[in-house]
């Protein structure tokens, strides 16, 4: 799923197959074309600082369904875009809650 700059790729699995006892993962992946390493760190920051606000929804999701969820986060805009960023994995994350509830 995607919204603005950033596209989410999850993975749902058994807690009994999966070799972690949290109960979500989180992965972030910022491409060269974003700029120099200090740039794409300063995104990596962005992105992990909105999920920890919006970390609520990760884990209302894997506690009710004793799964564990993998989630990568992949920036896919230019570091003009660094503003809406948060509100962009916001966004993911509630069409990711909509998405597991079907």
């Amino acid at each position: 799923m995607a919204a603005g700059s950033v596209r989410m790729v999850f993975r749902l699995v058994q807690k009994s197959e999966a070799e972690v006892s949290a109960s979500f993962q989180i992965g972030v992946a910022v491409g060269r074309s974003s700029g120099s390493a200090v740039t794409r760190n300063r995104i990596k920051r962005v992105i992990l600082e909105a999920i920890r606000l919006n970390q609520i929804v990760l884990q209302q999701l894997t506690n009710r369904q004793e799964m564990v969820l993998t989630v990568m986060v992949i920036f896919r805009g230019k570091a003009s875009d660094l503003s809406e960023t948060p509100q962009d994995v916001a966004r993911c994350l509630e069409n990711l809650k909509r998405e597991l509830n079907k």
